[in-house]
């Protein structure tokens, strides 16, 4: 029977989210007792690029310290995102990036942006107990390194979009070069997600290029396998053991409650047909990880008879 099912049948305890204690949950298998456990979500969808590009978006910009109308102008300097297939350095999947090029002879003063968003999520909770964030990279920056006053940095950042409001994730504000993907970690703060939010994770890339370019520079950056891994602690879980009569118009009601590591409170419903109509109050069942045998005793008016 699906939690919170109206049928639920009389004597059924109930766990709830002590923070939402109308939205209940209940199962009907009785489960042995065991630890609680965390699941992993893994956000967002198409983080390897299987399916190319997919829902992704790539945009790029340009801004310079001086004449940032000329430095930054198809004449000087170009920047595109770009879905690429690099193969035989490490990752035969589609990956993606961002790539500026300098032309003889220029002086960039200019900074090339690129971005690309991924496609928006919504986390549905509970609050995660630990989030990482990792991601395959590979930087051809070479000839932009060469040049003086120039850098490469990479930032990750997750964006909420219902709110405003982003997390830096990962910020590196000094590339080196590299000729195979590498992976790059890191920790999330677990206040960055909130039950209920929607999301998106945003891969920015900017390459900082200053002095004279004497002779043609390009620098890329690509992306893969991108993986926003989610730590949250199951719901609580709920399971109806037997009644016993308790004497003249008396019943002992038996459950059994795993807050699953969440603060949990719990109910038994009854009533007298299969629509119940009635609870007993709230009681907390903590906030551990062990299954727990819970009890009851409910009566009916005076001369009734429970069955």
């Amino acid at each position: 029977m699906s939690a919170g099912s109206p049928s639920t049948p009389a004597g059924r305890p109930r766990a709830l989210p002590v923070a939402a204690l109308l939205l209940a949950l209940a199962l009907l298998a009785a489960l042995a007792p065991r630890p609680g456990h965390a699941a992993t979500q893994v956000f967002p969808d198409n983080g390897d690029f299987a399916a190319g590009q997919g829902a992704w978006t790539g945009d790029q910009a340009c801004s310079g310290s001086l004449l940032p109308g000329l430095v930054c102008s198809p004449l000087l300097a170009s920047a595109e995102s770009f879905v690429t297939d690099p193969g035989g350095d490490g990752n035969p999947a589609p990956a993606v990036g961002f790539r500026a090029t300098f032309l003889v002879g220029a002086l960039n003063l200019a900074t090339p942006v690129g971005v690309w968003a991924s496609p928006g999520f919504a986390y549905e909770g509970p609050a995660p107990t630990s989030i990482s964030f990792g991601y395959d990279r590979r930087t051809a920056i070479g000839d932009l390194l060469a040049l003086p006053d120039s850098a490469a940095a990479a930032q990750v950042v997750l964006v909420r979009t219902d709110a405003a409001g982003e997390t830096v994730v990962l910020d590196d504000r000094d590339l080196g070069g590299s000729t195979v993907f590498e992976r790059v970690s890191a920790d999330v703060p677990v206040g960055a997600l909130a039950p209920g939010g929607t999301y998106r994770l945003e891969l920015r890339t900017q390459f900082r290029v200053g002095g004279l370019v004497t002779l043609l520079a390009r620098a890329e950056v690509l992306y893969d396998n991108v993986r926003l891994a989610v730590e949250a602690p199951d719901a609580p879980e709920a399971a109806t053991l037997p009644a016993v009569g308790a004497g003249p118009g008396a019943l002992d009601l038996f459950g059994e409650v795993d807050p699953n590591g969440a603060p949990t409170d719990y109910v038994f419903q009854f009533g007298p047909t299969p629509a119940l109509g009635d609870q007993t109050g709230a009681v907390s069942a903590g906030d551990g990880t062990e299954r727990l045998t819970v009890s009851r005793t409910i009566t009916g008016p005076p001369g009734a008879t429970v069955f």
